[in-house]
């Protein structure tokens, strides 16, 4: 389906947005393996707010508020900022494509009534039909975008280590941009 495709279009891109300013620089890098102390503290909150009985017998509040106090004592320690994916993108080099691609595939994860109209269409009849089938129409752009990204991941690794390919990602580049320009 072209959501689904989309959305995990976008996970690669942020995959890569990423990958790439870790390998771009060790202190980003490190910035990132802190950031993560402010996602589990996030989910320590939700976890806090669960409502249902029956999965709030299972939440511990003591235990919770132990993990919360030693995620929030690490925060502390390590000075956790979050990171943004645009500034994520930024580092790596691809902020083009978080300002194109990025953007445009965003609405299949955060959806808006304009995405909505991928899962329906109207039959001859003026009835409106779930679309429950894959899609293999109109796939050309994610498809490109996947294959960009995956030779943007091979780039990023790298500068890393050394894979011995790095000379071949400029030639895949160039058959990309090739390709996009038969997509009109």
């Amino acid at each position: 389906m072209l959501g689904p495709g989309r959305a995990i279009a976008r996970c690669a891109l942020e995959g890569l947005f990423n990958l790439g300013a870790c390998a771009a620089d060790a202190k980003l890098a490190l910035s990132f393996i802190d950031a993560d102390q402010l996602e589990r503290k996030r989910r320590a909150k939700y976890l806090g707010q669960v409502q249902d009985p029956q999965a709030r017998a299972r939440l511990d509040q003591a235990e919770l508020e132990a993990i919360l106090g030693a995620v929030q004592a690490r925060i502390d320690e390590v000075e956790a900022k979050e990171l943004k994916t645009r500034s994520t993108a930024k580092a790596a080099g691809p902020e083009d494509m978080y300002l194109t691609a990025y953007a445009m595939l965003s609405g299949a994860v955060h959806s808006t009534v304009g995405d909505l109209d991928q899962h329906f269409r109207i039959d001859q009849n003026g009835r409106m039909e779930m679309l429950t089938e894959p899609a293999t129409e109109h796939l050309e752009g994610v498809l490109l975008i996947v294959g960009e990204t995956m030779v943007g991941m091979v780039r990023a690794v790298s500068k890393v280590f050394d894979l011995g390919i790095a000379d071949r990602c400029e030639e895949w580049l160039t058959e990309f941009q090739k390709l996009y320009a038969t997509t009109g």
